[in-house]
């Protein structure tokens, strides 16, 4: 069986405190990620919380792809439970996305 090669970064943004954090992450993958470099890479931000317009600004210019998704106010203070709430968005988007490629929709690009 051919090996599998990864087709797409994802990642969650909760806080303002991990800007930085992101930033670099998103910086070092185009920077230093060779192969993975050019990978589409979606961050997922809950509904509630807003990126600052310079953050948001600095990582679509890195090639960013943003998408909310729902999550209570009080899970945010649970270690990872928006990481987890925030997969299962993404996983729901992918499929949908396979979906409608199964159904003959063309995207272009």
């Amino acid at each position: 069986m051919a090996e599998q090669k990864p087709s797409l970064v994802l990642g969650t943004f909760s806080s303002r405190r991990f800007k930085v954090q992101t930033l670099l992450f998103v910086q070092s993958l185009r920077q230093f990620g060779g192969e993975l470099a050019n990978l589409p890479v979606w961050i997922f931000v809950p509904e509630e919380k807003e990126l600052d317009s310079d953050t948001q600004t600095a990582l679509t210019d890195l090639g960013v792809t943003f998408h909310t998704f729902a999550i209570d106010e009080p899970l945010l203070r649970f270690p990872f439970a928006a990481k987890a709430i925030a997969a299962a968005a993404a996983e729901e988007l992918v499929n949908w996305f396979k979906a409608q490629l199964k159904a003959g929709a063309y995207w272009p690009g």
